[in-house]
């Protein structure tokens, strides 16, 4: 690959995101490698001095890029990028012009009133009306369009930009102010845009979209790392997060690993496989996040190496008739493998699909135990 994509590690940077869709729906090759936010290596420092993520560097001459628009903006316009898709087409340039330019400003007026510090009544008024005119533009910017993204021709950077905190929103929103942001009576064209993302957008879908748990899970450190975690209208925040991620994983628990397609059961099982030392260490580790959860002790890594190993069984044989695997699971190990399911993180571990396919796995393995 000519390029390697500097990312943060959680999946959590929204303009992370932009550019990581971007590569993938142009069909660029790339590697990666993903950074803590709160410490950042110093040989990262020496190669962008702002410290800031994303960037990109080109493997032979050493530049790199950074800043989410700048580095969308040179995917397009550097030459060596010309046998791939273009999603700024020269047809309607002019309207996306128009809409790019308009996107920090839509994204920071349905931002503020999610991730901005707790506010005065009057200023929360203010990010309510900002928000309520955001969407309204949204709307209409939508309605203009003949395919269910912002540009005629299809998915574009206006997408790309956007599609960040839109994701966010449709998940956290809810929990903070009460208001459901994919309302189809309300937001026609809103709903319309999400439902394309799902359904025409592959790469997305498949490995960038956050999802619902992990979106939950995460507002709580979310909202207190931004120090916003009151309320509107009566809404507790950090409860209905806690209570939605319960909810969500209990259900996706509960699925039999058969309801899934082959490919995102095999690649849960890659992720297992490729990833067993640390998802060991992790459920047998102090916790340093999620630490609301009981973890186990180091005196307990045979139950989880053996609940991996059932687990992986479970996504392979969910076909057959062959329960072998599910026979004798210790109590132990039903505790490993909803810690795991907890821990589980939507983009940072792997994709939706396979990670609700590996959740319905360690669920099959874990009700097991208790027949």
């Amino acid at each position: 690959p000519m390029l390697t994509l500097y990312r943060d590690n959680n999946g959590w940077c929204p303009f992370c995101e932009r550019v990581w869709v971007a590569l993938l729906v142009k069909g660029i090759p790339f590697d990666e490698r993903t950074l803590s936010l709160q410490k950042k290596p110093a040989w990262y420092l020496e190669k962008v001095p702002t410290g800031l993520v994303p960037s990109i560097e080109f493997v032979e001459s050493g530049e790199v890029v950074w800043e989410s628009k700048d580095i969308l903006m040179r995917l397009e316009n550097d030459p060596r990028f010309s046998s791939y898709p273009s999603l700024l087409p020269v047809a309607e340039l002019t309207r996306a012009t128009m809409l790019l330019d308009e996107c920090d400003l839509l994204t920071k007026s349905i931002a503020g009133i999610l991730y901005g510090s707790n506010a005065t009544s009057a200023e929360l008024a203010a990010k309510m009306q900002g928000f309520e005119d955001a969407m309204t533009k949204m709307e209409k910017l939508l309605s203009e369009s003949s395919s269910p993204f912002f540009l005629d021709s299809g998915f574009s950077m206006v997408d790309c930009m956007l599609v960040p905190i839109l994701e966010r929103l449709a998940v956290q929103l809810p929990l903070k102010t009460g208001i459901v942001l994919r309302d189809s009576q309300r937001w026609p064209h809103v709903e319309g845009w999400f439902v394309g993302m799902e359904t025409q957008i592959a790469p997305y879908r498949d490995r960038v979209k956050g999802d619902v748990y992990s979106w939950s899970a995460s507002f709580v450190t979310i909202l207190e790392m931004f120090k916003s975690t009151e309320g509107v209208g009566g809404n507790d925040p950090i409860l209905n997060a806690r209570t939605q991620a319960n909810s969500v994983l209990e259900k996706q628990l509960s699925t039999a690993p058969a309801t899934f397609d082959a490919s995102s059961r095999l690649e849960a099982v890659r992720k297992l496989v490729s990833n067993h030392a640390a998802i060991v260490a992790d459920a047998t580790s102090e916790a340093k996040t999620q630490k609301s959860l009981d973890r186990m002790t180091a005196d307990d890594t045979s139950h989880v190496d053996l609940a991996l190993r059932r687990t992986a069984a479970a996504l392979l044989n969910s076909h057959t008739h062959d329960v072998s695997h599910l026979q004798g699971v210790s109590h132990a190990e039903a505790q490993a493998l909803r810690i795991i399911a907890s821990r589980l993180c939507v983009p940072r571990d792997m994709g939706a699909p396979a990670a609700a396919a590996l959740r319905a796995g360690l669920g099959s393995v874990a009700l097991a135990a208790c027949k």
